[in-house]
Parts: structure tokens; C-alpha cells; sequence
């Protein structure tokens, strides 16, 4: 189906349902049909909107090309326009992080906008075993899709310079680029050989494997530039493991200073990682995850 088809379709169920609330992603602006005859008067009842904003068009465009959303094909403007709309059209409209509403407050002013986390399941989850160090190899895991907006290449660049024994594991699925090219082999040529040979690649992994996952290591590092409230991180968190993540995200509302990185200067990653190295080989890095979940209740 189109767009467009999805949209009529929507707006024809809504209107057999007549229901009094909607809660709306922000992606596509599918229910902007509906609203507008809302708003008219012409349907059964006016329904209480609230749009929740995660990740929608003007932010995967601009993230991931570095230039405004007015230069993205026709089909994409087309598209974020139908979003905005939706997105005055809602009685309410839903953050999850202070980040995420001034990024978009630069470009439309959003009114009835409030900063609310999103539900889900927050418990510190039981470490199996007491952590041995892992005979002295500092395990650093990036989990998320591969692809150019989320700033593994970031990583990558920053670990072909550090020289402490240590393990990569880099959990997702691959996209591929234009010219065909899978990610993941992009991001494997531009390792050096110690780096390669440190790196395991590893597919999605089921709910359930996680844990095993997380139980290995010592660092989790998100090298995405931008990034709203991504629950890889937050998962991280929950088994113990402390996050490094950009400045420009969500996660800077509850992660230290010392755990934030600034993507547009360099060398900035690589300080942070070898500052947590330094901690962990004090033995003091895995209580730092404690203090990043407290601060995240």
C-alpha cells in the first residue's frame, strides 16, 4: 500500500470506531486525514490526540545526510509536511527527551508539548556470576542497526587508535548502501588488522539472548551523532553495563558528563573510552551503571 492508501484506509476504520482518544506515532502523519475532518466538525466525535515523537522523517533525513530536510527528495518532503501537519493538528504532543523537542523546536515551534518517558519495564536485571575482568580484556558491545546514521564508523575510527587488550562486538542487521555495498563490509574495511581481528559481528539477537550478551561485557558504547531515546542503551543500563553515548541525544538527561561524547570533535570518543577503561581497571566501571540507572528512574 501508498501512503496515501494507508491513510484513507486509517481514516475509514477510525471512523467506524469513532474512538475519544488516538494515540499517534509521529512517522508519516498517517491519521492527518482523520484529524482535519476532526477539526471540522464532521466526524462522530472530536477524539483527544497526542502524537509521540521517537524518530520521524525530518530526523532520519537530516541525521543521516547532515543537510536540512528541505533538500530531501520530493516524495520525502512530501511526507514530512504531512507530519507536521498531523503534529499541529494533535491536541498533545509527546517527548521523550529534552533533546529530541529543542532539535525539532528549531524548525516548528511545537505547541502542547510536554517531556514524558515512554512505558516500559525498568528493573535492574541479576548479573550472573560475580565479573572476573574477563581475564584482563575490556569487552566493548554497540548494538543497533548498520547503518551510516548510526555512527559506528565513528567508533570504528576511534578504536583502530586504541592500544588496551580488549574484545568489539557489534550486534544488528546490515543495511546496504546505493552502490550495493553491504554496511557491515564497509565498516570492516575500515578497520586495521588488530581491530579486525578483536571484532565479532553478530546478527540481531532474540530477547532472550540478550542477557548472555550483556553478562560479557564491560562497556556499551551508542557512536550514533544523534540519537532520541534509544532502547538499546536503556537495555545496557538495566544488565549492569554503563552507556557512552553523543551529547546530542536523549541519553544526555541522565548520563555523566564523563560518559558523553562530542561527535564533531575528534579524538573526543576515544578520550571517553579510555577514561572508562582506566575506571574499569580500577574496578569501579560496572557501579558507574548503577548510577546511570538512578539517575534514569
Amino acid at each position: 500500500l501508498t501512503s496515501l492508501e494507508i491513510t484513507r484506509w486509517l481514516k475509514g476504520k477510525l471512523e467506524d470506531i469513532s474512538p475519544d482518544f488516538l494515540e499517534i506515532t509521529d512517522y508519516q502523519g498517517w491519521l492527518c486525514d482523520y484529524l482535519i475532518k476532526g477539526k471540522l466538525g464532521l466526524t462522530k466525535k472530536q477524539a483527544f490526540s497526542e502524537v509521540r515523537h521517537h524518530t520521524a522523517t525530518r530526523e532520519i533525513y537530516e541525521w543521516n545526510n547532515f543537510e536540512d530536510v528541505n533538500y530531501a527528495p520530493v516524495v520525502t518532503r512530501v511526507i514530512h509536511q504531512q507530519e507536521i501537519q498531523q503534529q499541529r493538528l494533535s491536541d498533545k504532543n509527546t517527548f521523550p527527551s529534552r533533546f529530541l523537542l529543542n532539535y525539532l523546536n528549531q524548525f516548528e515551534v511545537t505547541e502542547n508539548s510536554s517531556i514524558e518517558a515512554y512505558p516500559f519495564e525498568l528493573s535492574m536485571h541479576m548479573r550472573e556470576g560475580v565479573k572476573n575482568s574477563n581475564n584482563g580484556i575490556f569487552n566493548i558491545v554497540s548494538l543497533g542497526r548498520l547503518e551510516k546514521r548510526k555512527g559506528l564508523i565513528h567508533l570504528i575510527d576511534a578504536l583502530n587508535k586504541f592500544d588496551e587488550p580488549f574484545t568489539l562486538t557489534i550486534v544488528g542487521n546490515t543495511l546496504y548502501e546505493s552502490s550495493g555495498e553491504s554496511y557491515r563490509r564497509i565498516l570492516s574495511n575500515s578497520m586495521n588488522d588488530a581491530l579486525l581481528q578483536k571484532t565479532h559481528f553478530i546478527d540481531f539477537l532474540d530477547k532472550g539472548k540478550f542477557t548472555k550478551l550483556f553478562n560479557k561485557a564491560d562497556l556499551f558504547v551508542l557512536p550514533s551523532p544523534f540519537e532520541n531515546f534509544p532502547y538499546t542503551a536503556i537495555e545496557a543500563i538495566q544488565h549492569h553495563v554503563p552507556v557512552i553515548a553523543s551529547e546530542f541525544s536523549g541519553l544526555a538527561d541522565f548520563l555523566d558528563d564523563e560518559f558523553l561524547f562530542n561527535p564533531f570533535e575528534g579524538g573526543n570518543l576515544l578520550n571517553r573510552i579510555r577514561r572508562a577503561y582506566l575506571i574499569w581497571r580500577n574496578g569501579a566501571l560496572q557501579a558507574k551503571s548503577e548510577e546511570q540507572f538512578n539517575r534514569l528512574q
